[in-house]
């Protein structure tokens, strides 16, 4: 029988300890990661459950208020734009033509009408803009040309002929804007219709103008004129409120999630200032 050989024990290699001592660490950061994914999944549904809350409490506070001041209800579409009262810009933008969409006769009789459009003799201005209306030109260069042709008419008085152009601008030029920004369509009818019709038409269709409109009214009608103008009162302070309320349509996504008290403070803080604010317009 022969003799066992004795064969030196292997010690473990370095790597294999390393992996026993990381592997450990490794499972307990992967859960202590998911946990703390987890929290701030929950962190911020409970910060958009309570948002919600308090703009529901925000719009059932406005709502309370239009009840009780028997103002109509504010509209809003799908995707958060007003719809009534109409909304618009108080300062308008200018609108300059593009005059690289007409031809080379066009751009050569516009100035020319433009031209004498801007002198005090304005005794063949209508000619002017009527040779440039015959070449057909693009549709935002037309519409500002009967405008200002039914100008020019009335100033030297053929009143019947300057009606017809500014009808040619409501009915045919809906939507068009003058160079400064302003509807053609509702400096047209500023020329043709009625005072009180105008002034009507002005409220519906509201623009940077109807504010001046509205300011300038005679005291002629006092009863209509104090209706015109409390009903002006009341779209704009719709519109404030419309304006305060839509803060609360959109939300704010950062890479850095806010905690569930800061969200909540700021909300209470927003439906608090806008409450504030609606009952502030109230008092006279």
């Amino acid at each position: 029988m022969g003799t066992p050989v004795n064969r030196p024990s292997r010690k473990p290699s370095f790597l294999w300890q390393g992996v026993l001592i990381l592997a450990p660490v490794l499972v307990l950061a992967g859960i202590g990661g998911y946990a703390l994914w987890k929290d701030q999944r929950l962190a911020v549904r409970e910060a958009e459950a309570r948002a919600q809350e308090l703009a529901d409490q925000a719009a059932g506070k406005i709502w309370d208020e239009l009840e009780k001041a028997g103002l109509p209800a504010i509209q809003f579409d799908r995707s958060g734009k007003l719809l009534v009262p109409k909304p618009y810009d108080e300062v308008p933008a200018p609108y300059p033509l593009d005059e690289a969409a007409s031809n080379t006769e066009q751009r050569r009789l516009w100035h020319a009408a433009q031209m004498a459009f801007t002198e005090s003799n304005r005794t063949n201005v209508a000619e002017l803009f009527e040779k440039f209306l015959k070449t057909n030109p693009p549709r935002e260069f037309a519409a500002v040309a009967h405008f200002k042709r039914g100008l020019a008419l009335e100033q030297t008085g053929q009143r019947s002929e300057a009606g017809r152009e500014f009808a040619a601008v409501i009915d045919r030029f809906s939507g068009a804007l003058s160079e400064a920004g302003l509807p053609l369509d509702f400096l047209a009818r500023a020329h043709i219709q009625p005072r009180s019709e105008f002034v009507r038409y002005a409220i519906e269709h509201p623009c940077a103008l109807t504010r001046q409109i509205i300011a300038e009214l005679s005291g002629a009608e006092k009863s209509e004129t104090a209706l015109i103008r409390t009903q002006w009162a009341q779209e704009e302070e719709l519109r404030w409120i419309a304006a305060a309320a839509r803060t609360f349509f959109t939300t704010n996504q950062s890479a850095a999630v806010s905690t569930v008290a800061n969200v909540t403070d700021r909300a209470e803080r927003q439906v608090e200032a806008l409450f504030d604010g609606v009952q502030e317009d109230k008092v006279p």
